[in-house]
């Protein structure tokens, strides 16, 4: 060791220890310190009472609390259901208070909005003289300049699409998502509780708003992508790690918020080249190309459209899907040997209500092969007039692992019916390329048409089955198409045969991680020996194909949020459903009652008053403004809703029977 990396390590050992013994000593005012002591801290400071405004409205107030500063508060509803008018009557009851309120009123000219105040006292509050649209930055300067003049507190925006321009915006939710963020960090630095109006699409019933008025949403039996597997949206818990998009072609980890049942919604069903389904609202967000066909570049008009909802999308226009899944569960509760033989029973074995298994295999050679694979000592019959084998794998009279496993799982499946268990499912990687390898070797095929043609395919009656397989090749790294391969099948109710196909380097990626056994394999490997691929990129994610896109119905919806903003359904990315409720800490639904002249204000979200959600208010128009019914007569009204709602069920199942009649 030199004279100079000797020094150089003595200096840098010095520099380390003297800012060890200055973190030490730090007392800084984000020093870390322990809980009694920040509680101590808080509780002089008066930090832990609840600080904040009255909304004027006491009926109202009891149940969203006070107006804390720090607070973004979203007003939602309809078009012409009174969002403006509603703030507007907040901003007097807070003038009264004497709290000063800054506005910012996109919508109409300093004439058009100072109309809404006639025949009432103008109250005290501020705004620029003329407002500028889709600027950020002069939205902020106006905000800091109205707290350095009127020490302003509350902030009303009418309304949010006025300061981003969706237009312009190459990825709205993102955009929206960063914009929200900000109002935040402007909200929390300055004390400031900031109202933001929101508009959301109107439904032909015109019903109350729900969370699902303003979230798009997917059905229960969607399966989301974990860290422990694939799980039922309908079953899926708060903390569950989940994968997002990282960027292109990139995936990261995140986690799962916060999960809502919205309610019934239409459900349509969108499938891809490739096989893909998921079934989700009109306005559930994919991650999509910006046309129909062509390559990438500006040449060809073609590029990344990002976020866009199924509404906007076209068959033959492009969706972000999986092309390989990370996790690894790393169980190996059974053996390669015993998983290669449960795939072989299940791609072509018989298994009878009391768990009594039998295979048939083209050869004797086979038929050796798999009793020395399973380990056990059944017996090898022809079969019948076929030239073919018949494996019995299990013998009443004997302990046999086969039997035990599928009777403890209670697995017994036939055709239609053929499904992929549980514990296969749970298992890890070389197992599960162990189980696939049987149920390839039993059921697949090898296929060349031409010079450069090679396809390995996997038939079958059961979709699910092959969906389940689709899905386990993607954590191997190995992309497949599932198609339908024939109109009629064999078995009542089916509705055809499937066939799912690996080409390309996949292919050879397949015959490296699972491939055949015996003579099968043999052959793959001298196919694939001068087997070129068209393509040798792999993708964490690829642009597959949208082919149909169907309305399939109602169906219950659920509502995922998580910590990244994205998540993969059925092996498709899928986006956070709406970062307006996602980033606010309030969300208010005003919707007007049809016929009565009274408008509710619904709380649809409450961070701090979880209890009151689906709760609501109602108020009635008083000239230009809306004034709350007396909060004694309010349970009155509820009571005479709830009457109300439960008369008109009645009538609708008195129809209901006399048609039946």
């Amino acid at each position: 060791m030199n004279n100079d990396t000797n020094e150089y390590l003595i200096r840098s050992l010095k520099e380390e220890m003297e800012k060890e013994e200055f973190l030490s000593s730090y007392d800084g005012k984000d020093k870390v310190i322990s809980s009694y002591d920040m509680n101590e801290e808080l509780k002089k400071s008066g930090a832990l009472e609840v600080k904040g405004y009255n909304c004027g409205f006491p009926y109202l107030s009891s149940k969203i609390g006070k107006l804390e500063p720090g607070n973004i508060i979203t007003v939602t509803g309809y078009s012409g259901q009174g969002k403006t008018t509603i703030l507007i009557s907040m901003t007097i009851k807070l003038a009264e208070q004497g709290i000063p309120v800054l506005w910012f009123s996109y919508e109409n000219t300093p004439a058009q909005f100072f109309r809404k105040f006639q025949n009432v006292d103008l109250p005290l509050f501020y705004l620029p003289m003329s407002n500028k649209p889709y600027d950020l930055s002069w939205f902020t300067d106006r905000v800091k300049e109205a707290i350095l003049k009127y020490d302003i507190k509350v902030i009303m925006i009418d309304h949010l699409h006025y300061i981003l321009d969706l237009f312009q915006s190459k990825n709205s939710s993102i955009d929206i998502g960063n914009l929200l963020r900000n109002l935040k960090i402007l909200a929390v630095e300055n004390e400031l509780v900031i109202f933001l109006v929101a508009h959301t699409k109107q439904p032909k019933d015109f019903n109350d708003p729900d969370m699902g008025s303003i979230r798009d949403c997917l059905t229960g039996d969607d399966l989301i992508y974990t860290d422990k597997g694939e799980i039922r949206v309908d079953s899926i818990k708060t903390g569950s790690k989940i994968l997002s998009f990282g960027g292109l072609n990139k995936l990261k980890e995140g986690m799962v918020k916060n999960v809502w049942e919205t309610g019934e919604k239409d459900i349509y069903t969108v499938r891809t080249k490739t096989g893909k389904e998921i079934k989700c609202s009109d306005g559930h967000k994919f991650f999509a190309t910006t046309s129909i066909g062509g390559s990438f570049g500006p040449n060809n008009k073609r590029g990344i459209r990002g976020w866009t909802k199924l509404k906007d999308l076209k068959v033959g226009e492009k969706i972000y899907v999986a092309g390989s899944l990370p996790y690894d569960s790393g169980d190996s509760s059974l053996t390669l040997s015993q998983a290669s033989t449960v795939g072989w029973i299940i791609g072509d074995g018989h298994i009878t209500e009391r768990y009594h298994t039998e295979v048939t295999t083209s050869t004797m050679k086979e038929a050796q092969y798999l009793l020395h694979m399973a380990g056990i000592s059944g017996t090898i019959t022809p079969y019948k007039d076929k030239k073919a084998f018949r494996v019995h794998l299990s013998n009443k009279k004997e302990a046999n692992w086969i039997r035990d496993l599928f009777k403890k799982n209670k697995f017994c499946p036939v055709g239609l019916d053929k499904n992929i268990p549980g514990f296969i499912k749970s298992l890890g990687k070389l197992e599960k390329a162990a189980f696939l390898r049987g149920l390839f070797h039993a059921d697949g095929s090898i296929n060349k048409s031409g010079i450069n043609s090679l396809t390995v395919s996997l038939c079958n009656i059961s979709y699910s089955m092959l969906k389940d397989v689709q899905h386990m090749l993607l954590e191997l790294n190995i992309k497949s198409w599932l198609r339908k391969k024939r109109t009629h099948g064999t078995y009542p109710n089916s509705k055809g045969t499937y066939n799912l196909c690996i080409y390309g380097q996949d292919l050879i990626i397949f015959s490296h991680m699972i491939g055949f056994f015996c003579d099968k394999q043999h052959k793959l490997d001298n196919l694939i020996e001068n087997f070129i691929p068209k393509s040798k990129k792999q993708r964490n994610l690829f642009f597959d194909k949208i082919v149909s896109i169907e309305k399939t119905g109602r169906e219950m919806t659920y509502d995922i949020e998580t910590t990244t903003g994205s998540f993969i359904v059925n092996d498709i990315l899928t986006h956070n459903s709406s970062f307006i409720v996602q980033e606010s800490d309030k969300v208010l639904a005003v919707h007007r009652s049809k016929g009565s002249g009274r408008s509710k204000v619904i709380v649809l979200k409450d961070r701090d008053f979880g209890s009151s959600m689906g709760q609501y208010s109602e108020f009635f128009l008083n000239g230009n403004l809306l004034e709350e019914v007396e909060t004694y007569k309010q349970g009155e009204v509820c009571k005479a809703a709830s009457e109300s709602r439960k008369e008109g069920e009645r009538l609708r199942d008195l129809e209901a029977v006399k048609e039946i009649i």
